[in-house]
């Protein structure tokens, strides 16, 4: 019994020494990073939680809110994963406010919209959803609309297309396209330029999809360096184009925001409708008002299972399918949806689940926002509920990028020892880099982490090489 005992306590002496070394050395590795001559200025917020022995192993200003970038897809994705569930699915309604009489619908055709960001997508979705519609509207008996297509983007507050705090010089472009109940084409046209001798004007001479009465306002030249900018504002369609394409390239593209989706739509289904047999009285058109008129329901479309949805835009960082995800959280508080209500649906959501977000400033989905901020520490206590209490964890875990093999995580830790084990959610904006998300270490632990930082002074590429030697000197002997 004696040498038992002895045992014993030798056991528990060497494994709480072994505890003690590694909690040492992963704060030392976090000391040092945020030593770094490039860091001593840097805002940052750093926690690193052994989720299998459940404790904190290091942590750098763990409640201290710093900006996202697009680690802030994961309180979107995570937020709607659990409230909405997996197989929800995005619907879209074909309405009408007239009657069929014969043949005839004796009225308007409204395409109403709830946000579906599969619609005409390169990504997800079906392809052929037009002949859906127009299948379902000759399954009907119609052959001639006695109006119009309309396309309702009411279902959104119209002033807010674009959250009110993005920066100017992201407007328009394809990364941070106007949101609309009706996306299209994934919001995203593409604009052919002449790329000449150097100093000349980068003329545009082509446009996909078509658009009517587009205008261009052409700044952008052919010279050193591919910094270029296609800004305007949504439901307008004017267009300013600035800074320069490489020189003598012949044709170049560059991609740019749709002006107004939902009409765009309305006028694709138009040309279905009629190349189909389909007669239509009237242009397409569009309305952002809300309407108390009475309409009745011809069709019912709907998306892909949110699930695959979640999982294109946390692999791809997609920050038009975020946004759209967000705004219709909004909806479980009213429409039309303001972004107030989706930032205050979520932080009450996660207020329910014991994970504390009032101190997060949220402003948009995909965290565009410059002003988006949350603490390492909300971060992890949301990874951490989504991997231990979540009746969704398997989703959860299969849509986030993984180290050296897929999504936004492809070249982060490849071909070391920790290529295939971190899974997590990267950021990436202007002075910001970010990681949330799960390691599975050679120790056979599960840990849990966060490391934002926020105004280093060096550039990204080399706060991202900093970040991976962190994880490699916490998590690699």
């Amino acid at each position: 019994m004696k040498h038992f005992s002895s045992l014993y306590l030798f056991l528990l002496l060497f494994f709480s020494l072994h505890s003690y070394a590694q909690n040492n050395k992963a704060q030392e590795a976090v000391d040092n990073f945020c030593q770094l001559a490039t860091m001593k200025s840097a805002n940052i917020s750093i926690l690193i939680y052994d989720q299998t022995a459940n404790k904190t192993i290091a942590a750098h200003r763990p409640e201290h809110s710093v900006p996202t970038a697009s680690t802030m897809k994961v309180i979107t994705t995570a937020t709607a994963l659990e409230y909405l569930t997996p197989d929800f699915c995005f619907p879209t309604y074909l309405l009408t406010d007239g009657k069929i009489t014969g043949s005839t619908l004796e009225g308007n055709l409204y395409i109403y919209g709830t946000g579906d960001p599969t619609l005409g997508s390169e990504y997800l979705g079906n392809k052929n959803f037009f002949s859906q519609w127009v299948n379902a509207l000759k399954q009907l008996g119609i052959k001639r609309i006695k109006g119009r297509v309309i396309a309702d983007a009411s279902f959104y507050d119209p002033a807010e297309s674009i959250p009110y705090n993005w920066i100017y010089e992201d407007l328009g472009n394809y990364y941070a396209p106007g949101i609309y109940p009706l996306p299209y084409l994934d919001n995203t046209m593409t604009i052919f330029l002449k790329s000449g001798p150097v100093g000349t004007e980068a003329s545009v001479v082509g446009l996909s999809p078509e658009i009517a009465d587009i205008t261009f306002e052409n700044y952008m030249t052919c010279g050193v360096g591919r910094d270029w900018f296609v800004n305007g504002l949504p439901y307008n369609n004017h267009r300013v184009l600035s800074g320069c394409i490489t020189p003598n390239k012949g044709r170049w593209s560059v991609k740019a925001a749709i002006p107004n989706p939902p009409l765009l739509l309305a006028q694709d289904l138009t040309k279905q409708c009629i190349r189909n047999g389909i007669s239509i009285d009237s242009a397409a058109t569009y309305t952002k008002t809300v309407s108390n008129q009475q309409r009745d329901t011809l069709y019912t479309y709907r998306s892909v299972p949110l699930k695959d949805i979640i999982a294109h835009t946390n692999q791809e960082s997609d920050n038009m399918y975020a946004e759209q995800i967000f705004r219709y959280l909004g909806t479980l508080v009213g429409t039309p949806v303001l972004i107030a209500n989706c930032s205050e649906m979520e932080k009450m959501f996660w207020h329910n689940h014991a994970v504390n977000l009032h101190s997060a400033f949220i402003f948009d989905g995909s965290g565009l926002s410059p002003q988006d901020a949350v603490s390492a520490k909300s971060f992890v206590e949301i990874l951490r509920y989504m991997a231990t209490k979540s009746k969704f964890r398997n989703e959860w875990i299969a849509s986030l990028p993984v180290s050296g093999q897929s999504g936004t995580l492809t070249g982060f830790l490849a071909d070391t020892k920790l290529e295939g084990k971190v899974i997590a959610k990267s950021g990436t904006t202007s002075r910001v880099k970010s990681y949330a998300g799960y390691v599975n270490a050679p120790d056979g632990h599960q840990y849990v982490f966060a490391i934002l930082v926020n105004n280093a002074t060096t550039k990204s590429r080399n706060v991202r090489k900093d970040i991976e030697k962190l994880l490699k000197d916490i998590f690699i002997d």
